[in-house]
């Protein structure tokens, strides 16, 4: 019908809308627009300086370009804030370099505080996940999605970027948990975890984690940008235990379950 279609999808594995959808193979010529390089990103902030006729530092553009995360909404969100409180709004008469280097930490702190209630939100709604699991005779339940959480809140930013290996997941995962037999958490268990992640954020519009190449990772570069800058001991102390809610009487599984 000579009707062409332009797909967008938001999968960074490369060959996943073919695997999510084999009916498009050999049909779809696959265009990716990532990686984001430093070299795009100067690009971008050389654009903006022409247009607004401002000219911003080297030291912010490294700090910028740092924390985007290879993701170019959020290095625009910053440059945008950058501005705002350099007072910069429009395009200016005059050509002005920027020098005030306190607006550097501040832009930084101003986005983090922005996500921050969202990054609480999705991990309260990830950790509580595991008030629907049942004890199993005597033994507590693992809530691991509670303990995936707690990963995520004490693990390096680093490996956090990286991805972090099923194997590396179940090592953390035994070291934080409260049981005293670690062996009791299975490898198997962890896989289970990973292929309920799409359960597990049912309650977003997009996605947070995602798992490539057998690494968990963040998907969503500004919720990563909050987990790195927010102070993640207070986060933990906003995450509730879900057993804390456990009662000792004789309903108490009943009770549980239909929470």
């Amino acid at each position: 019908m000579s009707i062409r279609f332009v797909v967008l999808g938001v999968w960074r594995e490369s060959n996943k809308l073919f695997i999510q959808n084999p009916d498009l193979q050999d049909r779809v010529a696959e265009i990716p627009v990532e990686p984001w390089g430093n070299y795009d990103f100067d690009r971008v902030i050389d654009k903006g300086q022409g247009h607004l006729k401002i000219g911003i530092p080297p030291h912010a553009r490294d700090e910028f370009k740092k924390n985007s995360y290879g993701n170019v909404g959020l290095l625009q969100e910053l440059l945008k804030i950058y501005c705002r409180l350099n007072g910069v709004s429009a395009t200016l008469d005059q050509f002005r370099t920027f020098d005030n280097v306190d607006t550097v930490p501040q832009t930084l702190s101003q986005k983090a505080d922005d996500q921050k209630v969202r990054l609480i939100h999705t991990l309260e709604s990830i950790a509580s996940k595991s008030r629907a699991e049942r004890r199993t005779g005597r033994e507590e339940p693992l809530t691991l999605p509670y303990y995936l959480v707690h990963v995520l809140l004490t693990a390096p930013i680093e490996e956090i970027t990286d991805g972090l290996t099923r194997q590396h997941l179940l090592e953390q995962i035994r070291l934080l948990h409260r049981r005293d037999d670690k062996t009791s958490i299975r490898a198997s268990d962890v896989v289970h975890l990973i292929k309920r992640l799409p359960a597990l954020q049912s309650d977003h519009p997009s996605p947070f984690l995602y798992e490539s190449n057998n690494r968990l990772k963040i998907v969503d570069a500004g919720l990563l940008f909050a987990l790195a800058k927010c102070n993640r001991q207070e986060l933990r102390d906003e995450i509730v235990d879900p057993l804390e809610t456990y009662d000792d009487g004789p309903d108490a599984d009943e009770t549980e379950a239909s929470t």
